[in-house]
């Protein structure tokens, strides 16, 4: 009786765990965004005008320095690795 009462307990503990770990990860609090991942956001808004000055002013607006940054720190861990 006290091991059935015992495995009920703990998988209704590891429900629980569970499912506040999957509601953290769903709605985002869990996890930050890193920031190539702001910047490719950034770089996808564009005004729906087709004039040149509007063109010019988005393409001043876009940011693409850094952008490869998380590329060659993947990069190094990789290299760190072999």
């Amino acid at each position: 009786m006290k091991v059935n009462r015992l495995v009920i307990i703990f998988a209704a503990t590891l429900l629980i765990v569970l499912g506040i770990g999957s509601y953290l990860l769903a709605s985002g609090k869990l996890t930050s965004e890193l920031p190539f991942q702001t910047a490719i956001k950034n770089t996808e808004v564009q005004s729906d005008s087709d004039q040149i000055s509007d063109i010019e002013d988005d393409l001043n607006k876009t940011d693409v320095e850094g952008v490869d940054e998380e590329l060659d720190n993947i990069q190094a861990e990789i290299d760190s690795s072999k």
